[in-house]
This record gives structure tokens, C-alpha cells and sequence, in this order.
């Protein structure tokens, strides 16, 4: 409720013997107009915050058999988990593969592989301002209009921060890879006895990269623009 907002904000400051920030009329502006939530809004930052209603999967295929000589297993799986936050979404791709040999019966060969590679959106590094955002930013904005602007405050003593501005301010992602290998090969010269000798690969590499978006922002019961959404653009990696 933006109007009782206003009105305690304004008890808070005239308790502490500082200027009430909003004028009577503003208050009697949103309570005139209750359906009215373009022009003037009521805003719930966490229903705006996880409103990205969308349906995560995962699907894994695999394969496994053998013979006397042979036996292996391999499966691949992928992940697509769209997030509950706009602009987070995240997708994993793994690969698991382990096959044996038997060249003779004293003889035998193996390797075990995995395999992830993994992308995040560049805005979920972002979640704890916007999770702050959310706690602070006035009821009294409208994030993003149905034509797709997006707002600020309308009343100018807020200082309410855009949730969604923050969550598309960026184009990047966050990108992992990860490789391990384990080769091995078993002799068992007489019965009771077995040697094994292995080798083992590890690669690792994570990367990072992105670019600002600039994104004009409207006080809309002015329809006024208030940031032109211009700026020095950048490409960072890392």
C-alpha cells in the first residue's frame, strides 16, 4: 500500500524532527486511484522479482553392455533450468563414459571420462543488489510498462531502484568447463597377484565475459523520459 507508505515514511521523518518528504496530495493521488497502476502503482517488488514462471528440465540418455571381452557405460545428460528470476537462466551439458578391456585373460585396459560443460547468464551475479533492491525500492514504480519501457519512481522523493533494469543492464555469461580423465591398465602375471598403473588428466577453465546495456527509463505519469539510456560501451573478459 504506496499511500501508507508515504504515511509512514513521513511519520519516521517528523519523528525525527526532519521534513515529512511527501506532500498530502500525493497520498490523496494514490488513494483516488487504485486502478489505475501504470500512472499509479502499488507495486510488490518479490512478485516482480519471481515472476519468471518457467518450467525447468533435465534429460539424461544412457548406454551399457558388454561382452566377455568388453563392458562399458555412457550417458550424457542436459540441464536447462530457465531460473525464478528473470535473466538467470542456466544450462549444464554432461558427458560420463567408462569402458574396460580384456585383451588377454592377464591382461586388461580401461578409462573413465567426465565431462560438464556449464553456461550462466551474466545477470546472476547480480542477484544480491537485486535482492537489496527489492527490500528497498519504493511500491510507488511501475518496472517495466506492457509496451516494454521501463520506469522509475514516479514520485521524485523516492529514490527506488528498477528490479528489472538491474536484471538486463548486461549481456554475458559465466562459462565452465571441466575435463577428467583416468586411463589404466591391470596385469595379473600368476593367480593372487594383479598390478595397476593409471594416468589421470584434470582441465579446468572458467570464463567470463560481458558487455553494459543501456536502457532508457520513464517516469510514466509524466511520460517523461528520465535516462536516455545512453553510455560508453564496453566488452570485458576474463
Amino acid at each position: 500500500d504506496y499511500a501508507r507508505y508515504m504515511e509512514l515514511m513521513n511519520e519516521a521523518y517528523t519523528n525525527s524532527k526532519m521534513g515529512a518528504p511527501f506532500d498530502q496530495e500525493s497520498i490523496d493521488l494514490w488513494r483516488q486511484h487504485p486502478n489505475e497502476p501504470l500512472l499509479y502503482p502499488n507495486t510488490d517488488q518479490f512478485d516482480v522479482l519471481f515472476g519468471n514462471t518457467k518450467v525447468a528440465h533435465q534429460h539424461t540418455f544412457s548406454l551399457n553392455g558388454g561382452s566377455e571381452k568388453l563392458s562399458y557405460y555412457s550417458s550424457f545428460t542436459y540441464l536447462d533450468n530457465p531460473g525464478v528470476v528473470e535473466n538467470t537462466e542456466y544450462q549444464r551439458y554432461g558427458l560420463r563414459s567408462n569402458i574396460e578391456a580384456k585383451i588377454t585373460d592377464w591382461f586388461s585396459v580401461g578409462t573413465n571420462l567426465n565431462g560438464v560443460y556449464s553456461s550462466r547468464n551474466i545477470n546472476a551475479n547480480s542477484l544480491s543488489d537485486v535482492f537489496n533492491f527489492a527490500r528497498q525500492t519504493t511500491p510507488g514504480i511501475v518496472h517495466r510498462h506492457p509496451d516494454g519501457r521501463y520506469g522509475v519512481a514516479h514520485n521524485p522523493v523516492d529514490g527506488g531502484n528498477n528490479i528489472l533494469t538491474r536484471l538486463n543492464n548486461k549481456e554475458g555469461e559465466n562459462l565452465s568447463r571441466n575435463l577428467q580423465t583416468r586411463f589404466y591398465a591391470t596385469v595379473k602375471p600368476f593367480k593372487g597377484l594383479s598390478v595397476s598403473a593409471s594416468y589421470a588428466y584434470h582441465y579446468s577453465d572458467n570464463e567470463q565475459w560481458q558487455k553494459p546495456v543501456f536502457i532508457p527509463q520513464w517516469n510514466f505519469l509524466e511520460d517523461v523520459m528520465m535516462t536516455d539510456g545512453v553510455g560508453r560501451t564496453n566488452i570485458s573478459n576474463k
